[in-house]
């Protein structure tokens, strides 16, 4: 099995791995860390790590051209920094199922920002995909049926889809030119800059203090919710269409509900199971090789 065929899948296991973000996301808040704190302190953690990594190895793959800088802040700043504060925020304030399901809106926007700027073909597989997909993630949404959901925070939710589609949009433009940690160092480096204005961090060391043990939590999160995930799907981006990768990422949406029922309590139901298998299908159907005059 070559490389290639290997990291087509990557995009997938980003989506397991982000999907155990709510069990940080729960536990950490409640002991008074907010989504502010974990937005900054993910972000500082992976850059940090990042970078010390390649002071350490090869400090010259550091030095990227100015004139890519914009895409950096569009991963950054536009994507990471704007997805983690809406995304952390409907975890906080609904329930698992409800804030993965708001955010996984993110595959609309990717098909159609791609097909716009990238000439990607929005074919009949893919649609079939992304419907059952989205089918199967609005079903998983039944899991919790007594979770208010505002308009406030379905604007949230949806602001967090968006800014999760627009990673792939920015990352695109830099795959081919960098490899795919330094990538992510600077988008980090930027997610952590840009959140440094909105964290108070009187209220973080009063959090903190009451529960020293917790920087160690934070530090796994942002390894394997963060470093991790936003590395393996950066280097999918150079063997997977953009909006292929936004498909296989609904594995996210599965993984966060099993989290959501394990771990919280959360009921499922039998539109829940239905939407688990959409999902499991979706994902299957876009890995089959069909002959383009079909699809």
């Amino acid at each position: 099995m070559t490389f290639k065929k290997i990291a087509s899948v990557f995009p997938l296991l980003a989506g397991v791995l982000w999907g155990l973000t709510g069990i940080f996301v729960r536990n950490l808040n409640g002991i008074g860390i907010n989504n502010l704190h974990l937005t900054f302190f993910r972000s500082f953690f992976a850059a940090l790590s990042l970078v010390i990594y390649f002071l350490i190895t090869d400090k010259s793959k550091l030095k990227v051209n100015p004139k890519d800088l914009w895409c950096f802040f569009g991963t950054g700043i536009l994507s990471v920094l704007s997805f983690s504060v809406c995304y952390f925020y409907t975890l906080m304030h609904s329930s698992v199922s409800v804030a993965v399901i708001l955010a996984y809106t993110a595959p609309f926007f990717v098909l159609i920002l791609s097909a716009i700027i990238f000439r990607e073909k929005i074919t009949a597989l893919k649609s079939v995909a992304l419907i059952m997909a989205t089918a199967g993630c609005f079903l998983l949404c039944k899991t919790d049926t007594n979770t208010p959901v505002t308009a406030g925070l379905t604007a949230v939710g949806l602001l967090a889809g968006l800014s999760y589609a627009s990673y792939s949009i920015f990352a695109r433009f830099v795959v081919g030119k960098y490899p795919p940690l330094v990538i992510t160092a600077y988008t980090f480096i930027f997610a952590s800059a840009g959140s440094l204005f909105l964290v108070d961090f009187g209220e973080f060391s009063a959090a903190l203090s009451a529960s020293p043990s917790s920087i160690f939590t934070i530090f796994i999160f942002s390894l394997v919710s963060t470093l991790m995930p936003y590395t393996l799907l950066t280097i999918g981006l150079k063997y997977v269409e953009a909006g292929k990768a936004a498909i296989l990422t609904t594995t996210e949406v599965l993984t966060a509900s099993l989290v959501g029922i394990l771990f919280f309590r959360e009921k499922i139901t039998a539109a829940g199971i239905l939407g688990i298998i959409l999902i499991l299908a979706a994902v299957a159907l876009i890995n089959i090789k069909l002959s383009p005059k079909r699809f």
